[in-house]
């Protein structure tokens, strides 16, 4: 029979995995090609358990291999090892969008060691949150909000299905969370519910912990529903800033194709997320859509019509 696991108390724990840490990193120490040990996850910032294992970072000197994982084992807990190259870990600090999830796991580790003063110098500024990258970050969340937010509404308005639409509803929470901590400065991290919840406290208890304890009956769930999109109608400036000022350059329309090629690299996305949210801000009367000829191909002699937004500032 399957029973509930027996903990050991919570020093004692962490004491072991503290422990074993000190041992790997005086064995790693030895390593005249390692130029620096950082450790992150769990035993950085928060509460390990038995189930836990640890997550380090190494940066070597070998160029040729750029990236490495390990699975190694130190008094029979596991450490979870990724090798950098200097230049690879470099380029991923970088090339990081602020809050995004490297950059998160890195404003949260503690570098145990380094005799490169370069990578010390990296830690003045994981913490910070650049303007243009977190303006990125929210319009990015945003576009996921809303397109989980379609779902949703589709399982309760069109399937009547209000369980179902919770499940949607419940994928948002943790975007809306994401949003709600980049407006307060913080960077994001994986409890970023319990981040959100400090900043805003009533928003977060209605459509999270009071909407799990309740009966998902479709009048709960359209009262939620619209609670989300209230919430996203009351901050479009900040969340869609990107969108809005690249539109505004532009003087005219400007396809979806167009607006998704602008903001892929940037967003570090591939999923159209511009585009889909220029349709909702076209639905809040914010943009304007038109139709605008296009080929299908170089050679096609017939012209369909593509989905292209303009933006009228007040």
């Amino acid at each position: 029979m399957v029973q509930p696991p027996v903990l050991q108390p919570a020093e004692a724990v962490r004491a072991r995995y503290q422990a074993a840490l000190a041992a790997f990193v005086a064995r790693v120490r030895q390593d005249d090609y390692i130029l620096a040990a950082i450790l992150c996850g769990s035993l950085s910032h928060d509460q390990v358990w038995e189930k836990s294992d640890i997550d380090v970072i190494l940066v070597g000197r070998d160029e040729r291999r750029p990236l490495r994982s390990y699975a190694l084992v130190e008094d029979g807990i596991n450490i979870h090892v990724l090798l950098y190259s200097r230049s690879r870990f470099r380029k991923e600090i970088e090339g990081a969008l602020t809050s995004s999830f490297f950059h998160s796991y890195f404003s949260k580790s503690t570098l145990l060691f380094t005799t490169d003063e370069s990578i010390r110098e990296y830690y003045a500024d994981a913490g910070k949150l650049g303007e243009a990258d977190r303006e990125l970050q929210l319009l990015g969340q945003a576009t996921w909000v809303v397109s989980l937010l379609t779902k949703a509404q589709k399982w309760l308005y069109v399937k009547h299905d209000p369980a179902y639409s919770f499940l949607w509803h419940m994928y948002m929470v943790s975007h809306l969370a994401s949003i709600e901590t980049l407006l307060n400065g913080e960077v994001t991290g994986r409890e970023v519910v319990q981040q959100a919840m400090r900043h805003n406290p009533a928003f977060f208890r209605r459509i999270y912990f009071d909407v799990i304890d309740r009966p998902k009956t479709p009048e709960l769930m359209q009262e939620i529903l619209l609670a989300v999109e209230g919430y996203l109608v009351e901050r479009i400036e900040a969340l869609f800033r990107p969108v809005l000022s690249y539109l505004a350059e532009q003087g005219g329309a400007r396809t979806a194709t167009e607006i998704d090629a602008y903001f892929r690299n940037q967003l570090q996305s591939d999923n159209g997320g511009a585009a889909l949210a220029c349709e909702w801000l076209a639905e809040q009367g914010v943009l304007h859509k038109v139709p605008v000829p296009m080929r299908l191909t170089e050679k096609s002699r017939v012209t369909v019509d593509e989905a292209a937004y303009y933006y009228e500032p007040a």
